[in-house]
């Protein structure tokens, strides 16, 4: 499902206010140019300009999804800088909702168990994706319930550590 507005935002600025006039008109081909070369520097994504079709609002639309991509890889950073911190071993991924993160205990189950029960603090076990011993964080939480979620973190990887010795 769609983040809450994201589509009646799409469809506001997506549509010109004015018949005819767009920030770029995609039937021009310096446009798509300008798009591929973006596209690659910014975000490693090649496509050659002529495979790139774009119609009304495409750029906008674009524009609206590189800056949430832009705030998803902030909170990816900010999640996995502090996680490490912690002493949490994780891979920082390049394009996806998750982090995966290395559960202080083997059963990653018991622990996600753990930081519900105790501290109410949600995440997906990994072994039911056969990714056993570790546990994966959303990142489309907001900036307060990640701030309220990482002494959490810290808290309960304390506690693990104590009843695993």
């Amino acid at each position: 499902m769609p983040l809450p507005g994201f589509v009646e935002a799409l469809q506001k600025h997506a549509i010109p206010r004015q018949i005819g006039w767009y920030g770029y008109k995609g039937s021009l081909p310096q446009t798509r140019k300008i798009a591929s070369e973006a596209l690659k520097k910014h975000r490693g994504i090649s496509f050659l300009p002529d495979d790139i079709f774009m119609t009304n609002g495409t750029v906008v639309g674009l524009a609206m999804c590189l800056k949430m991509l832009n705030k998803l890889q902030s909170k990816r950073d900010r999640m996995a800088t502090e996680l490490q911190n912690m002493g949490y071993e994780l891979n920082i991924p390049q394009g996806t909702f998750f982090l995966l993160v290395k559960s202080p205990w083997d059963d990653d189950g018991a622990f996600a168990e753990l930081l519900a029960t105790n501290y109410q603090v949600f995440v997906l076990p990994g072994t039911p994706q056969e990714i056993p011993g570790y546990f994966r964080i959303s990142l489309t939480a907001n900036d307060e319930m990640i701030t309220q979620a990482l002494p959490k973190f810290k808290a309960a990887r304390e506690e693990a550590i104590k009843k695993k010795n």
